[in-house]
């Protein structure tokens, strides 16, 4: 009879790597967005929370075993990723702001 846990077999991941989405390692709890994804080449680029930016192909994606988690609280997290798109979204209120703050004629 075999030590081995159920953890320990190669494990196939049947989750697609989506930008802006979050996933985690079962195996070490590492936590991670992905923050690119190149179809053409075959590759996955994550960041994980302590904002190190990491490259893998699709194949090393695959026998990753992954679930999917929520975003981390932005108390804690912050990373450029986010602040460039918090950047973006300000950018858009403030647009519509000023476009529903004109005065009416």
């Amino acid at each position: 009879m075999s030590n081995r846990s159920i953890f320990s077999k190669p494990t196939c991941n049947r989750l697609k790597p989506v930008v802006t989405r979050w996933y985690e390692r079962v195996d070490n709890g590492e936590v991670f967005e992905v923050i690119a994804v190149d179809d053409v080449d075959g590759v996955v680029d994550v960041q994980n929370l302590d904002g190190e930016v990491a490259e893998m192909n699709i194949a090393t994606w695959r026998k990753l075993n992954l679930i999917r988690v929520t975003m981390p609280d932005w108390s804690d997290y912050r990373s450029p990723y986010d602040i460039d798109r918090d950047v973006a979204k300000l950018n858009i209120v403030w647009e519509q702001w000023q476009q529903e703050s004109k005065p009416m004629h």
